[in-house]
């Protein structure tokens, strides 16, 4: 389980919380100086190959150890496909899930940079199939003719858990302020929902009027931005007393922001650590 904390100024309540999820990253490189080889790779016909380094952060938020690490491909995001490339299998590092991360000397496919459609897999002994996946996506575009045009920007994946419920720890503080509010998320990764537990608070120089989601903001530093969606308040007025607690809820389909955009679109960017998206407690001081 992951804490996060307030990160910014707030002149539109007293105390607040970003929803931001630490996430795993991969950063592929490539020696644009080495002729390609050609070899056999998934099972495919001869195909040309190139040396590459895979890093990877720490995956902290897995459930254990990886089994396996591959390279996949081609599908879209949340499509399955064949194992390409075997980055490690039953010998895996257990830094991943520490500090520090790992980098993987491979061979791939020079196809496979310039596509959009591979995709890296993290398997574990609970979840053989795959815990933690990202899209591999260049950034830039890339020309392969031969090591003599070759370049190297690096390719990222953002990785991010599919089909597994994960459940992350968020509290909101703010140094001026002897307030606080602690509160679970719930990612239902399988069916595409959030489930907020309910929010225990103390502290509140006031009553609380409102407790809204704001966001998104344009980039990922922190920002000040309109309500998305309204906890309580308004029309569903929010617990008194000293220290009020506000009933979970949970965040689904049904549901859209006053920006007219579907509010599951949350669940993605925060997973991503986009950190587009804050809870803001509001008081009538």
């Amino acid at each position: 389980m992951r804490h996060a904390h307030a990160l910014c100024r707030n002149p539109g309540g007293e105390i607040r919380v970003d929803l931001i999820v630490p996430g795993a990253q991969a950063t592929l490189s490539w020696d644009d100086t080495a002729a390609p080889a050609t070899t056999t790779i998934g099972g495919n016909a001869a195909t040309k190959v190139i040396p590459a380094k895979l890093t990877i952060s720490s995956l902290a938020s897995l459930s254990g150890a990886p089994t396996a690490i591959h390279i996949h491909g081609l599908a879209r995001r949340s499509v399955g496909a064949g194992v390409l490339v075997s980055v490690c299998q039953g010998d895996c590092p257990t830094a991943l899930v520490s500090t520090g991360g790992h980098t993987f000397t491979i061979s791939i496919p020079l196809e496979l940079l310039r596509t959009r459609s591979t995709y890296i897999n993290v398997h574990t002994a609970a979840f053989p199939g795959g815990e933690i996946r990202g899209q591999l996506s260049p950034q830039a575009p890339l020309t392969i003719s031969g090591p003599a045009s070759l370049t190297s920007p690096p390719i990222i994946a953002d990785m991010l858990q599919e089909g597994v419920t994960r459940t992350m720890s968020f509290t909101a503080r703010a140094p001026t302020s002897m307030a606080n509010a602690s509160f679970l998320v719930t990612f239902h990764n399988n069916n595409g929902t959030m489930t907020f537990s309910s929010i225990s608070s103390m502290g509140f120089a006031s009553t609380v009027t409102a407790v809204h989601i704001h966001g998104p903001c344009p980039d990922r530093n922190p920002c000040d931005t309109g309500v998305v969606y309204t906890i309580c308040g308004g029309a569903s007025s929010c617990p008194t007393g000293a220290n009020p607690t506000i009933p979970g809820f949970n965040v689904d389909t049904a549901q859209t922001g006053n920006d007219g955009s579907s509010l599951l679109g949350l669940m993605t960017e925060i997973q991503r650590g986009e950190n587009l998206y804050y809870v803001n407690f509001h008081t009538s001081a």
